[in-house]
């Protein structure tokens, strides 16, 4: 019988009864290959597959592709002598069965992470610790280490999957160093750190809890050698100063090594001392407000079914220490659901039963009640016979009843506290969350409880079924409970820019605004982000005296991953053809001509203006049209990127070759327009061809 495993962590590796796989025909079936299996009975549509692998081909040419592709991959796998092939296959979708014989280091990496850990109450178990440092033994490397393909939505997929298992490897050392630290271990609890800064280098937490480890050694000089490095590190590297909570650790260390030992706690490893500004405010105004939060991932998105109110719901059932969760609510936000977690399982018991090991675990639930004060013998025996004899599997297609416990745990919850419920990157909700957003929704207008929920509307158009049917549900309930939108497009822009700059003491001229803002156009992520690499980089640094300031070594041409990954799932949503004219244009300037893109691109005036306005202009927001004229008082057709950054990251897909290429056939497009009449610029409209990189 065929048995198949996978390594993830470090080089791709995928072997048969111990032996490597071999017959590959190319790096896109191996790619195929790891995206199925690491997700294995996810079915994955043909047409997300073919467009993720060959998103430069025809939509026929790439199905044939990907057809071509499985019919090696079968092959590969031998699957057509396996009694319980490995791949499910429909004339819709491809899978990885969860049926055949399969193990992977991802797959073990996910089992062994607890579902307990140090928490509030300061408890630790030896169990937690040998599952941890199994789980940490199987990160050899970064995800996929060294894999590389040249298709811009896989890299997008790719670079998501490795931010992702970056973090849970992170999420893991900090546990693990936590762990040991409240059970008295400090050599490991210190090398344990160490491989949490190995993955977060900056994360001044870890800093912090390895001074402390120091100092409760007795060991005072290495805890302040190991603050210097850390000064220096964030210095040198992101041109910033250490946290106040450091540099004050730091200073009770050295006044009175003794008391240092305990300064902050070692619980809840992972916790922002605060939440951000507008969820403090909201928990100072109310002791008694609850907040949870919940978050769509463009990694897993659309193929994860409810994972943002499953994420709410194991916060409020004790899973408060993950990141990015915890940050969102912060230390004492945590506390209150777990101090509330006896009145949460009691709403669950009663009112969700079928929730448990669908939407939070019961086994992370068991632990937890065992540990919990509050929970009586009474709830803690009931959750034991729930969990022995589990109903059936909830068919997803028709949840009526799973939406209606769901709401039902919420709706008794708030009748004793007031809630908020945070929904963050709903553009890449999926479709039986959408559903479960609507039931919830109607079920709590009549409670104290809010329900807020985030999307970027230029990612959610109405051109995929999701971004469709999220806009049929947003409006059918401002329609119901009036309208409680709030467009905060209204605080992008040059205002946007001059108060996130301001927002700390700088010396960056305004010329670096005025360009800041033409590269972004004031978009949050964007400028954030770009402002953000220019940091790490080294090319923004403070200086003696605290304010940033520009160094001479300044690259506006260089993008962020995360930049980077939500402009090619932009472009991955328009057709091949205006993705065409959208490259030429780029290769133009950040405004482009529409006559000089058509014919570069093979098409007619009107062809080309109906893409670029329709479809890349009020469809997806990537370009605005503005009418300008030449000399002779003839309209001219110009269009103009929204964002530099979309300009830059399009003529940076090109290679040497095409790049050259496009540049000379730009060049012959213009000189034809003027030799037959066409435009003729003024000097300030004129075309800029841009440099090479």
């Amino acid at each position: 019988m065929a048995r198949w495993s996978f390594r993830f962590f470090g080089p791709f590796v995928a072997e048969q009864n111990g032996t490597p796989l071999h017959g590959f025909r190319s790096d896109k079936v191996r790619a195929l290959l790891a995206v199925l299996a690491v997700q294995p009975d996810r079915p994955w549509p043909r047409t997300t597959l073919a467009d993720l692998l060959w998103p430069d081909s025809s939509e026929r040419t790439a199905r044939a592709n990907l057809r071509n592709a499985l019919s090696n991959l079968r092959h590969v796998l031998g699957d057509a002598a396996s009694t319980t092939p490995f791949l499910t296959l429909t004339d819709a979708t491809v899978a990885a069965s969860a049926a055949a014989d399969r193990s992977s280091d991802v797959d073990a990496f996910r089992a062994l992470l607890p579902a307990a850990d140090a928490t509030a109450d300061g408890a630790a178990e030896p169990a937690t610790v040998e599952r941890l440092t199994r789980a940490l033994a199987l990160v050899r490397g970064e995800f996929l280490q060294g894999f590389a393909l040249d298709s811009p939505p896989f890299e997008s997929w790719l670079t998501d999957a490795r931010e992702h298992w970056r973090r849970e490897a992170t999420r893991a050392a900090r546990r693990l160093a936590c762990a040991q630290a409240l059970l008295g271990d400090d050599e490991a609890a210190a090398a344990a750190t160490a491989r949490w800064l190995e993955l977060e280098p900056w994360d001044e937490a870890g800093h912090r809890h390895l001074m402390r480890l120091l100092a409760r050694q007795g060991r005072r000089s290495a805890a302040l050698v190991q603050y210097e490095a850390c000064r220096r590190r964030l210095s040198d590297e992101i041109g910033a100063e250490p946290e106040a909570a450091t540099t004050e650790l730091a200073a009770a260390i050295r006044a009175a090594p003794g008391e240092a030992d305990d300064a902050g706690g070692l619980a809840w490893p992972g916790l922002s001392p605060t939440p951000p500004p507008d969820a403090r405010r909201a928990l100072a105004r109310d002791p008694r407000l609850l907040v949870a939060w919940g978050s769509c991932s463009a990694l897993t998105g659309r193929g994860d079914p409810f994972e943002p109110f499953r994420q709410a719901a194991q916060m409020l059932t004790g899973e408060a220490e993950a990141p990015p969760p915890a940050r969102a609510i912060g230390t004492s936000g945590a506390r209150r659901l777990w101090q509330r977690l006896p009145d949460t399982l009691s709403a669950l018991l009663d009112h969700g039963p079928d929730l448990v090991d669908r939407f939070v675990s019961g086994r992370s639930l068991s632990a937890f009640a065992r540990r919990h004060g509050g929970v009586d013998a009474d709830q803690r025996r009931r959750l034991e016979q729930l969990r022995r004899s589990p109903d059936a599997p909830v068919d997803h297609r028709f949840p009526t009843a799973l939406f209606a416990q769901y709401t039902a745990v919420w709706a008794e919850l708030a009748r004793h506290r007031p809630l908020l419920l945070l929904l963050d990157d709903l553009q890449w909700i999926d479709p039986a969350s959408i559903d479960l957003l609507f039931h919830l929704a109607q079920g709590l207008s009549e409670r104290r409880a809010l329900l807020v929920g985030a999307y970027r509307a230029e990612e959610a158009t109405p051109a995929s079924r999701e971004g469709r049917a999220l806009h049929l549900v947003v409006e059918e309930l401002l329609a119901r409970q009036g309208d409680g939108r709030i467009d905060l497009t209204s605080t992008t822009g040059r205002a946007f820019v001059d108060a996130l700059l301001d927002s700390e003491p700088n010396a960056l001229p305004d010329g670096f605004r005025t360009h800041l803002h033409a590269r972004t156009s004031g978009n949050p992520l964007f400028t954030i982000e770009l402002l953000r690499g220019m940091q790490l980089r080294g090319e923004l640094r403070r200086d003696g005296h605290g304010p940033w300031v520009a160094q001479p070594n300044l690259d506006w041409d260089t993008l962020p991953a995360r930049v980077e990954a939500v402009l090619a799932h932009r472009i991955d949503h328009v057709s091949p053809s205006c993705a065409r004219l959208l490259t030429v244009g780029s290769v133009e300037g950040e405004a482009f001509t529409a006559e000089v893109a058509a014919a570069v691109a093979g098409m007619t005036m009107a062809q080309a203006c109906g893409l670029l306005s329709r479809e890349a202009g009020r469809r997806h927001h990537l370009v605005t049209a503005a009418t300008a004229w030449d000399v002779d008082g003839q309209p001219i057709a110009r269009y103009r990127f929204r964002h530099g950054v979309l300009q830059t990251y399009l003529l940076q897909r090109l290679d040497e070759v095409e790049r050259v290429r496009l540049r000379a056939e730009v060049a012959r497009a213009l000189l034809a327009t003027r030799a037959h009449g066409g435009p003729r610029r003024r000097a300030t409209d004129a075309p800029r061809l841009s440099p090479a990189p």
